[in-house]
């Protein structure tokens, strides 16, 4: 047992696997989502009365996906330095990450951009399918051992 415990998982490149796969799938659900809002605005307003809704869409997913890539990358380098410093790396990347976003997003707010709607849905949605990717990732992982 003191073996697994002493590995470093980064080491492994479970973690960047895991990675690479989550941000496959995100690219796929930006994808078809912002198909689908531009299909839907020009089928329903017959002119496409909001074309920036697919873009804002496809934005927020990947910012929500980089959001959470940078993560891994960062907490995978810190694996490998010194374990110790994942806790702290982490949470600091993860503050720095926030602080970023939500002045993005306020300033998004003030300009009056049409696409900032689909923007927020697009975060919300990129951050569940992540989250989701990675638990059936962990869940395929754990049972194989």
């Amino acid at each position: 047992m003191e073996d697994v415990v002493d590995q470093h998982t980064a080491s492994s490149g479970i973690g960047l696997r895991m990675c690479a796969w989550a941000t496959a799938v995100c690219v796929v659900v930006a994808v078809f989502g912002a198909a689908g809002l531009s299909l839907h605005g020009v089928l329903v307003s017959g002119s496409g009365n909001n074309p920036q809704a697919g873009l804002g869409f496809a934005v927020g997913v990947g910012v929500a996906t980089a959001s959470f890539g940078l993560s891994a990358l960062v907490i995978a380098w810190a694996d490998l330095v010194e374990r110790r410093l994942i806790l702290p790396v982490g949470l600091l990347t993860y503050v720095l990450k926030i602080v970023a976003i939500g002045l993005v997003v306020f300033a998004l707010a003030r300009g009056g951009w049409p696409g900032f709607v689909p923007l927020l849905w697009g975060i919300a949605i990129g951050t569940a399918t992540w989250v989701a990717t990675q638990a059936v990732w962990v869940y395929g992982w754990a049972t194989k051992q």
